[in-house]
């Protein structure tokens, strides 16, 4: 009996110095059953070039062009292309294990889940090991509520990542990535997903290699489309208040935490630049205002010592994180 198709969308954009490395990853795969979508978007390198030549040496690569529209666009137009039972996803300048979606797909057909969130290993740029070994886990899985509530409330980071799921198709039916957000898209399309499932494989072994590159743009200089990020905590609010109000909880942490991560960048702007002034006040008053008895108990004890001490005397929060700044970089040195 033929295992299920997977669809792997990979969104493309100025990505030729690394995009033939990450296909070859997927090709090589122990999981042969695999369509690779490669969503070139309006790139201006040799990227189209790359994405050809890549899909004639493999059947089961395919190209789709498209005017640039951004990273949720490409996705979305992968979405509608994906004719296979299973969707996964894939930057174009990361690397898979080779065992990787054999794993994600046992483990669904094993717990009968409708998704598998696996963790992933992080290299720098400059320190790139393609070879390493996977890592192999325990599995825990959550029903709805409990999967909702560790996306919008947990510790770790980058959990939220699209690229970490293996996703049954008819959880994503009707699902899509919302377009102008350029920081955070993952976390909302990730979440209306997980809304749609039973339940949900927390898989703790690590078989996706994250590549950080210097001109990524989540680790950009902080900037306005970062705010990007605040809008779609208030949307994902939103949404639950309409759709899920018995989560209402989960994204008023969420909410919470997005300012508060957010709030140490934008102070910096807040004297000149307009944009970012108004940002800051609408933090500041929000973290200020009356909080719900709950919300220390999802925090770190630095977030929560932070939200503290803004709400005490938001002058000596900015004490606080310029000696901070101050002694990061000069234990760097």
């Amino acid at each position: 009996m033929e295992r299920p198709l997977v669809s792997v969308i990979v969104p493309v954009y100025n990505a030729a110095d690394y995009l033939k490395t990450t296909v070859e990853g997927l090709c090589s795969q122990t999981y042969r059953n695999l369509e690779i979508l490669l969503i070139n978007d309006g790139s201006t390198d040799n990227s189209p070039k790359v994405c050809r030549e890549l899909a004639d040496a493999d059947s089961r690569v395919r190209v789709i062009d498209r005017e640039n529209g951004g990273v949720s666009a490409a996705r979305n137009s992968g979405l509608e292309a994906a004719s296979g039972e299973l969707i996964a996803f894939c930057d174009s300048d990361d690397y898979p294990c080779p065992t990787m979606i054999e794993h994600l797909v046992n483990i669904m057909d094993e717990y009968g889940s409708d998704a598998v969130h696996q963790r992933f290993i992080m290299q720098q740029e400059d320190k790139t090991d393609f070879t390493v070994p996977a890592e192999t886990g325990e599995v825990n899985v959550r029903d709805t509520g409990e999967s909702v509530k560790w996306l919008l409330t947990k510790k770790e980071p980058y959990g939220n990542a699209v690229w970490a799921n293996l996703l049954k198709r008819s959880v994503t039916e009707g699902v899509t990535f919302p377009l102008g957000v350029a920081v955070g898209e993952d976390k909302f399309f990730v979440l209306k997903a997980y809304m749609n499932c039973k339940n949900v494989a927390f898989y703790e072994g690590r078989e996706y290699i994250y590549v950080v590159r210097c001109n990524s743009i989540v680790h950009d200089t902080f900037s306005e489309k970062h705010l990007s990020s605040i809008n779609n905590a208030n949307e994902i609010l939103a949404l639950i208040e309409r759709e899920h109000p018995e989560y209402t909880e989960y994204a008023v942490v969420n909410k919470y935490k997005n300012y508060l991560s957010n709030i140490s960048h934008i102070r910096r702007f807040d004297r000149s630049n307009p944009v970012m002034a108004e940002a800051y006040k609408e933090i500041i008053t929000f973290l200020k205002g009356k909080k719900p008895d709950y919300i220390y108990g999802y925090l770190s004890k630095n977030r929560a010592f932070e939200l503290r001490l803004i709400s005490f005397s938001v002058p000596l929060y900015r004490l606080y994180t310029l000696i901070k700044s101050l002694a990061a970089g000069i234990l760097k040195r």
